[in-house]
């Protein structure tokens, strides 16, 4: 007679899944992920070391570099005409230093816009910031490679 009325019993529960963690947690029992090293801090360019500046506007200070820059990139490229440009803005170190290099961005991307309107295609002018020890002021520097 159990026989008979643990049979029934049994085959309910064949279908049944165990209470344990997974229950609550899905996740329970599965192995951490690590996280994601840090992504490195930009190293300065290897390319624009030694090279001399083509043009150095001193933020705050200067105000009529376009024609500066316009006549500098058309002399470039009447000599080269796949001239690869860099329009670097350098800032002192410190705790302005990430509102400092904001600020900076529409001088180098207008800088940026004034060498494309000379002919230069989008892909050979480069946008680049870094903060430099002994620098008093901030500057934009146009390098060409």
């Amino acid at each position: 007679m159990r026989a008979a009325l643990l049979a029934p019993l049994l085959i309910s529960l064949w279908g049944c899944k165990l209470v344990d963690q997974r229950t609550f947690n899905p996740h329970a029992g599965t192995p951490p992920v690590a996280p994601k090293p840090p992504v490195p801090a930009a190293q300065p360019d290897r390319a624009l070391a030694g090279l001399a500046p083509l043009v150095t506007i001193r933020l705050g200070q200067d105000t009529g570099y376009d024609q500066a820059v316009a006549r500098a990139t058309s002399a470039v490229l009447a000599r080269k005409r796949d001239a690869q440009f860099t329009v670097l803005t350098a800032v002192p170190p410190g705790p302005a230093e990430a509102r400092t290099v904001a600020d900076a961005v529409p001088t180098a991307a207008h800088a940026a816009s004034i060498i494309e309107r000379r002919g230069v295609l989008p892909g050979r002018v480069r946008l680049e910031a870094r903060a430099e020890p002994n620098l008093a002021t901030s500057e934009l520097r146009i390098y060409v490679q």
